[in-house]
């Protein structure tokens, strides 16, 4: 059996992923807390922002896949987050940062 492949030219983004320091994190997570609490109209986006940071960074999501998220994907007793995979289509669990 013959099969074509096509060439394919090898691209290298250069890109290099970026670890965050401790001070960092906690640097971001509480700006993001001090915008909420500086909101006094009841709207809710700078408590989501909140929220959504802390779920990215403590369940290693992507960002659609946290914003796709429903409270009962959350099970706060067993520490699991429930995902509706994209990819293969299953569902996928991932545990929750202790801190979370």
């Amino acid at each position: 059996m013959r099969v074509f492949v096509p060439d394919v030219p090898f691209h290298h983004s250069g890109h290099v992923p970026y670890s965050f320091s401790r001070q960092e994190l906690d640097a971001l997570f509480a700006a993001a807390d001090s915008l909420a609490s500086l909101r006094r109209d009841g709207k809710k986006a700078a408590i989501q922002l909140a929220a959504c940071l802390r779920v990215l960074h403590g369940c290693g999501l992507r960002s659609g896949e946290a914003l796709e998220l429903k409270v009962g994907d959350i099970g706060f007793a067993n520490g699991v987050v429930a995902q509706k995979g994209k990819k293969t289509g299953l569902p996928r669990c991932t545990p929750q940062w202790r801190k979370f």
